[in-house]
């Protein structure tokens, strides 16, 4: 029977041309074509596979599955009647990368799934990521054998590292490719995988052998390989720090990153940046010039002055940081050309002002709230009001010298309690306050920088603030201490307090051995200054680098550290983002030796142990066992902040916090750091005579343990100042990356830290010495200021789709410091005017997510817009106006008629009402004018139609109108007129001008009105689809129109880039 059913099918097709395919189901004698010449061989599949084998030995007898059910049997017979009458089926077409489309089985270059009829029912894999990890650094000559840093000199070399007990996954020897490229976020990096190395000779290959963290080092690039240079588009040259670059390996060698790769950067941040030399200055001219502001906002008669540095072609460019500079008492505010010449050159606006110190900080802070009101509001009338527009007062930075020091961290007291009331900025617009040598004369109660990011100069050789135990006013750390978030400490030893600035004549106040004098004192400070600032004020992330790297092993490279011995920089910074830090121990609360603040048990063998506040009891700096805290001048009388004193000598000592069980889970924090100094003038610290170093050691819940001298990252303990002996105490912070502790195949689980022990002595360390510790805590590197969540297309919106197949559209989150909440990444789609469709958005891989419109047919007007909420931040669109303003694309393809961006006269026409004398349409490159008229064309380009361009004629009367060309719109599908315009009027709604928008099918005899668009700001575009409003004929027409009647309000309108084109979808 199955063999007389066959007969009659063969009998069936025998007229039925075929279709030329090659090698697909129903082409049954792998000639290329499925026709009536397959019957015979279908037959014979189907009854006698063995025998359909024998004769047709290059082809597989599954080519007569013709239904995809796995078997070859009379189910297939209606199907392969279909292939030989229809053509070959469609189905779902699943790509590598994760994408599909519809194809027939021949068409399809991934894997055809014909168990899918389309894309909308199809699950195509998705490819997984790659990995990100950490893999640029340097290696270290001691465990854990090298640190995984952000930032590099361009000067230095840069090294790759694989631990290879971290990758169970790996066998090794494995050899791969290590590719630097051009940083890309995980959604760039989607859009295109594919790896292009920017060395010199190519990305290397190399041989990972397995083994420890030292075998799997590998140094990548030279001195002086890569690119520093950084373009910022609101300067319009390359003022930026740290160039960005990601670091891969890519494990299967095939130019592409995709799954089993590795990845350092893959996200908002890059995975390294290369730096330039942070003392050099940058590449923009400066202007200076002196200015009077008068006696507004309190400023006393006698001080109206500042000194103005700003980047010479400012008028160019956006919006800037300010710096403000308060000078000390005796000083001059002409003193700092320094920093003012410097910070211009890299982007900044600098004013130094007169500063009132003469009765005390108290009165300087009131001039320096006031000269930062007056700077602002009287920029119009500065060097000719070049700078109005380009001052961002959101970003102000307000730096004090000595009395000055003290009166910047007043200032801010003062705008947030009431005692000033800033008109031109506000609390929040201070990104950082940072002190240069500052006295305490007022204490606590005024002299506190609170919740402000807070930065601290001081120098160890200050004869004038000196920093002696004798007097607490005289002592720049108090004001540090009360700075309650992100703070940082600079101590600067060789220099002076009349170094700072730049008229040594008037004094250099120093005194002490091995100076570096005034040029030294300015490398040094000009280089921490730039990233400094860059990172407070841009959000540079390299610049967090140099506040807290050990000085000793990265400091800009024209800083002699190393080779001259009197550049000693001791430096600690505390990043204290909201919920992104805690603390072991501060000190602050349980007070007994045998309790940590944070309720854990304390036990310990060092000798001679006091706990008690950082404040030297006596007058001088000379050890006594009476002044265990001697040299500590962190604290005034009036301050509360406390520490830890002790000592060991030649023995093997410790001292180990018991970790309370909410902090266990180490494995949540990015470092553990630890604060400390050396003792001055104790005779273990004589005996030291130098770096100080010891041992932190981590312990689990299962007594596995991991440890790391803090000698290993090129640093330690410094030495005090040798100045009569010996100086105050210079705290520095050991900062050390909790990851750092499992290398080498450590044991240890991070997620379960039961101890923190400092082991001292000669096995561990230095063989003697006394030092204070204070605060030790975990953070997680947060940036000192909140990242929103942020969203953006991962590519432009497609103008086109075709028709009958879903579209793709990827999208990049970047949650920022934010959380993004679950279920909330939506795409909303309509047909034309239709009711939105919720569909949500699948991550792909780390930033990326994606969308897919559901397959078009011709005709269909698609609209789509995406959101996503965080946790803070609440609601963000795509675009920004959501379903106000949705992309939308065109299904089809593009024919073009007319592209006009106004460059050329291509027959347009300007009609306007009789007794009009100013507003009429004119081609011009806009004059950029103040009056409401568009102040560039829309594409840049040049010229475009306004409605008069000379400063303040705008439309009286009218109407005007602007007129097109005849265009020739016959046999086109679907045309469309597309255009920007530009439409302001100063009346209130309702009685506002509009812009009005008219088509034309019969060259201008009647008019369709098709759009009345109501004032706004700057340009907008909008696409007609002619065909919805008149008939597609020879002499179709576009018209523009604008009047002011009555006469009574001030109306400027812009028409560019008017494009007319069909949409061709079959």
């Amino acid at each position: 029977m199955k063999h007389c059913s066959c007969l009659v099918l063969a009998a069936m097709l025998l007229a039925f041309p075929g279709l030329a395919h090659a090698y697909q189901t129903g082409d049954l004698n792998c000639d290329g074509a499925i026709n009536v010449f397959d019957i015979d061989p279908f037959v014979l599949a189907l009854v006698d596979p063995a025998g359909y084998a024998a004769e047709y030995p290059d082809c597989d007898f599954t080519l007569a599955d013709a239904n995809h059910d796995g078997d070859v049997n009379v189910f297939d017979i209606d199907p392969f009647v279909q292939l030989l009458v229809g053509g070959p089926s469609t189905a779902a077409c699943c790509y590598p990368a994760g994408s599909c489309a519809v194809t027939t089985e021949a068409d399809c270059d991934g894997v055809w799934h014909p168990e899918w009829a389309d894309c909308t029912e199809a699950a195509c894999p998705q490819p997984a990521p790659p990995t990100a990890i950490e893999l640029a650094g340097n290696a270290l000559t001691a465990y854990p054998y090298f640190e995984f840093v952000r930032a590099f000199h361009q000067s230095a070399p840069i090294q790759v590292a694989l631990d290879a007990s971290r990758h169970p996954e790996i066998t090794f020897p494995v050899t791969a490719d290590v590719y630097i490229c051009e940083k890309k976020s995980s959604g760039e990096w989607g859009f295109n995988p594919e790896l292009d190395d920017v060395t010199s000779d190519g990305p290397l290959t190399v041989t990972f052998p397995g083994g420890t963290i030292q075998a799997n080092t590998f140094q990548v690039t030279g001195p002086g390989e890569l690119s520093a240079a950084v373009y910022q588009e609101v300067t319009g040259a390359y003022t930026g720090l740290g160039h960005g670059y990601d670091m891969i390996i890519d494990m299967n060698q095939n130019g592409v990153l995709d799954a089993g790769d590795f990845i350092d950067g893959y996200g908002r941040e890059a995975g390294l940046y290369v730096c330039h030399d942070t003392t050099t200055g940058g590449p923009l001219p400066v202007t200076e010039l002196l200015y009077s502001v008068g006696t507004i906002f309190g400023i006393p008669a006698s001080l109206p002055n500042e000194n103005i540095y700003y980047p010479t072609n400012i008028a160019s460019m956006g919006q800037l940081p300010l710096i403000v500079i308060s000078h000390g008492n005796g000083h001059n505010y002409q003193w700092y050309d320094h920093i003012g010449n410097h910070m211009a050159s890299y982007g900044f606006v600098v004013m130094s002002h007169g500063n009132n110190t003469g009765p005390g900080p108290a009165s300087a802070a009131y001039t320096t709230c006031g000269h930062t009101d007056a700077f602002l509001h009287l920029l119009s009338g500065i060097a000719g009001g070049v700078m109005v527009g380009h001052v961002d007062t959101s970003r102000i930075i307000w730096i004090g010298h000595s009395r000055g020091g003290e009166g910047v961290a007043i200032a801010y007291h003062y705008i947030t309690h009431g005692s000033y009331n800033p008109t031109y900025y506000s609390p929040e617009s201070i990104v950082l306050v940072d002190s240069m040598l500052p006295i305490d004369a007022t204490g606590p109660g005024l002299a506190n920088p609170h919740e402000v990011n807070y930065h601290l100069w001081t120098a160890a050789g200050d004869s004038d603030v000196h920093g002696g135990a004798s007097s607490d006013g005289a002592q720049t750390f108090h004001i540090h201490e009360r700075a309650t978030r992100f703070r940082g400490s600079t101590v600067v030893q060789g220099t002076g307090h009349g170094w700072f600035h730049d008229s040594e004549g008037s004094g250099a106040w120093f005194t002490g051995p091995c100076p570096i004098n005034e040029s030294g004192t300015h490398l040094v400070q000009l280089g921490i200054m730039l990233p400094m600032y860059k990172h407070y004020a841009e959000g540079n992330v390299p610049g967090e680098d140099y506040l807290w790297r050990q000085y000793e092993r990265f400091h800009p490279p024209s800083v002699p550290v190393g080779t001259d011995p009197c550049y000693v920089v001791s430096q600690e910074y505390r990043n204290m983002g909201d919920d992104g830090y805690a603390f072991i121990d501060d000190y602050e609360t349980q007070t007994g030796t045998g309790t940590s603040s944070s309720g854990g048990s304390v036990t310990y063998d060092v000798t001679n142990l006091t706990e008690g506040r950082l404040d030297d009891n006596n007058s001088d700096f000379s050890w006594t066992a009476s002044d265990p805290f001697n040299g500590a001048t962190q604290d005034g009388a009036s301050d509360t902040g406390k520490g830890v004193v002790f000592d060991w000598n030649g023995t093997n000592r410790y001292y180990e916090w018991s970790v309370v069980p909410e902090l266990r889970n180490f494995a949540a924090w990015k470092y553990l750091g630890l604060r400390g100094a050396q003792g001055t003038r104790h005779p273990y610290t004589e005996a030291t005579n130098g770096i100080l170093t010891f041992t932190i050691t981590l312990r689990d819940g299962a007594n596995n343990t991991s440890s790391i001298n803090t000698g290993a990252y090129g640093g330690g303990f410094g030495m005090p100042y040798a100045r009569s002996g010996g100086w105050h105490n210079e705290m520095r912070r050991i900062r050390i990356r909790t990851t750092d502790f499992l290398a080498n195949g450590s044991p240890l689980d991070l997620g379960n830290i039961v101890a923190v022990r400092l082991n001292f002595g000669p096995a561990w360390g230095t063989n003697q010495g006394r030092i204070v510790i204070d605060e030790l805590m975990l953070d997680n590197d947060l940036p000192p200021f909140f990242v929103p969540l942020t969203m953006s297309l991962s590519s432009p919106a497609p103008e086109f789709i075709p028709p009958y197949v879903p579209t793709a559209i990827d999208v990049e989150i970047d949650e920022g410091n934010d959380t993004l909440l679950p279920g909330s990444a939506v795409m909303y789609y309509r047909n034309g005017a239709g009711s939105w469709i919720a569909s949500s958005l699948q991550q792909v891989a780390g930033s990326l997510w994606r969308g897919v419109l559901p397959a078009p047919v011709c005709g269909d007007r698609p609209e789509y817009y995406f959101v996503a909420e965080g946790d803070i931040t609440g609601e963000v669109y795509v675009p920004a106006t959501g379903a106000a303003a949705p992309f939308a694309s065109l299904v089809g393809t593009f024919t073009g008629i007319l592209d006009d961006n106004f460059q050329s006269d291509l027959g347009w026409t300007v009609s306007s009402a009789a007794g009009m004398v100013s507003g009429m349409w004119t081609r011009a490159v806009p004059g950029g004018w103040d009056d409401g008229s568009p102040r560039s064309d829309f594409d840049g380009s040049g010229r475009c139609y306004v409605t008069d361009n000379r400063s303040g004629y705008d439309v009286d009367g009218g109407p005007t109108h602007l007129i097109s060309p005849l265009l020739d719109l016959t046999g086109t599908t679907d045309p469309v007129v597309r255009y920007a315009e530009w439409i302001t009027c100063d009346d209130p709604p309702p009685g506002m001008d509009y812009l009005d928008v008219y088509l034309s099918d019969d060259g201008g005899v009647t008019w369709i009105q098709v759009d009345h668009i109501s004032p706004h700001d700057d340009w907008v575009v909008h696409n007609i689809h002619v065909a919805d409003f008149v008939s597609l004929t020879a002499t179709f027409q576009v018209r523009f129109t604008v009047q002011d009647v009555p006469n009574n309000s001030f109306t400027e309108a812009g028409i560019d880039a008017v494009t007319v084109f069909d949409v061709n979808c079959e």
